[in-house]
């Protein structure tokens, strides 16, 4: 009798903690990427291409069931970082390129194998675009689309670690790159 109510009991302490996987809703999570490049078109119609992009993204996630969930975010970035520093000419005069914005996605997961899922992210981006030429400032606000294919690994206390392709597509300015991320369910 003892036996079975120890059976019983630790089939009760574990039982939740085995499924929790499957009934985690909320996602908190933030990816960093220096690996990229920015693709900028200014007020005057000149386009510029900037490498060394550096991009942070934070964002919350609600799965609606194991496969699908909305995704909302803020992101920060810029390019040329590098050549800005160095001086580069090889952009003419413009300097200190960089957005912010928001982000509203969907997102779908699917399984691979066990606790490595490929994942996608399609949305819409309202992005604050700022740069400077000579000494003057423009801002501009620009919408567009976003997107993100990568790979999750999912520890069983709720972690899981990413690596995504990211493109950011508006009137202004296009962004790619390659992120890394730690995110945590509950």
């Amino acid at each position: 009798m003892k036996r079975l109510n120890l059976i019983i009991f630790s089939t009760f302490l574990i039982s939740p903690f085995s499924f929790a996987e499957n009934n985690l809703k909320h996602t908190v999570g933030a990816t960093v990427s220096t690996f990229g490049f920015f693709n900028f078109e200014n007020t005057r119609t000149e386009e510029f291409t900037s490498g060394a992009s550096l991009e942070h993204d934070t964002y919350y996630r609600y799965m609606m069931n194991e496969y699908i969930g909305i995704e909302n975010g803020f992101m920060v970035g810029g390019g040329g970082l590098i050549r800005d520093a160095l001086g580069d000419k090889h952009n003419g005069e413009i300097r200190n390129r960089y957005y912010f914005g928001f982000r509203s996605a969907l997102y779908a997961q699917y399984p691979l194998i066990k606790k490595l899922y490929l994942y996608t992210k399609v949305g819409g981006a309202l992005n604050h675009l700022g740069y400077s030429i000579n000494e003057n400032k423009f801002k501009l606000k620009d919408k567009g689309v976003y997107g993100a294919l990568g790979m999750k690994y999912k520890f069983t206390s709720g972690w899981s670690i990413d690596i995504e392709h990211k493109r950011i597509t508006g009137g202004n300015f296009e962004s790619h790159t390659y992120a890394l991320g730690s995110s945590y369910s509950f």
